[in-house]
């Protein structure tokens, strides 16, 4: 795959259905939808909730709208990887480095169905 097909692949809209909710739930639908793997931290989407989204959009649009109004933020970590992060406080003190924490969460679309 070519740089170009990459990017064409990013920019491409699919239709989603995600309904509003609590952030963990929108983000594993979201997931599945996107067919991306989703991670992040569980502390960091503990008590936020989502509005969800309906209807076309880019992977990239689906996300900003998914996490509008939590102060989370999203990068690629390849073409089938999405890590959602809290902008790191000023100083950082107290921040577990992402490696050492066991409180990761990843959903995969590749989940046979009826597993959870």
């Amino acid at each position: 795959m070519t740089g170009g097909d990459a990017f064409a692949q990013s920019a491409a809209q699919t239709s989603f259905n995600v309904p509003a909710g609590p952030l963990g739930r929108v983000l594993t639908a979201f997931g599945r939808q996107a067919g991306l793997q989703v991670t992040y931290l569980t502390s960091i989407g503990t008590g936020k909730t989502s509005p969800g989204i309906s209807g076309p959009a880019t992977r990239e649009q689906a996300l900003a709208r998914i996490l509008q109004g939590t102060g989370l933020s999203y990068h690629f970590t390849n073409a089938t990887t999405v890590a959602i992060s809290q902008p790191a406080a000023a100083g950082g003190a107290g921040a577990a480095p992402a490696g050492r924490s066991r409180s990761i969460r990843s959903m995969c679309r590749a989940r046979p169905r009826g597993v959870r």
